[in-house]
């Protein structure tokens, strides 16, 4: 759930919202809906505003560079034998951060 104030969003409309991480993509999957009352607001993420093309250019540009920061990702760890695999790559929106998600394989045996 995202907080949406002074912008026309209807489903399916990709929108610029505030993440965890930063600012980020988002497709809205159901038409807004309008909170009770009394229910606490304050912790919900803000839709800063709908995607223009140039965000949808920026989301397609980020997504290319995610693929090729994967396969440099993927082959140093090849060729430094590190005990992980690299599972996917999370491009932030507006470049602030790149995270990476892994496996790390265990090398102690347990008896």
């Amino acid at each position: 759930e995202y907080l949406i104030t002074g912008i026309n969003i209807k489903k399916g409309d990709s929108c610029i919202v505030e993440y965890d991480k930063g600012l980020d993509v988002a497709v809205a999957s159901s038409k807004p809906f309008y909170a009770d009352e009394k229910k606490d607001i304050s912790s919900l993420k803000k839709v800063v505003r709908r995607a223009t093309d140039d965000d949808i250019k920026k989301i397609n540009n980020n997504r290319v560079r995610a693929v090729e920061i994967m396969e440099k990702s993927v082959e140093k760890v090849k060729n430094k034998n590190l005990q992980m695999k690299i599972v996917s790559i999370d491009y932030v929106f507006d470049n602030s951060k790149i995270i990476f998600f892994y496996h790390h394989f265990d090398l102690l045996e347990r008896s």
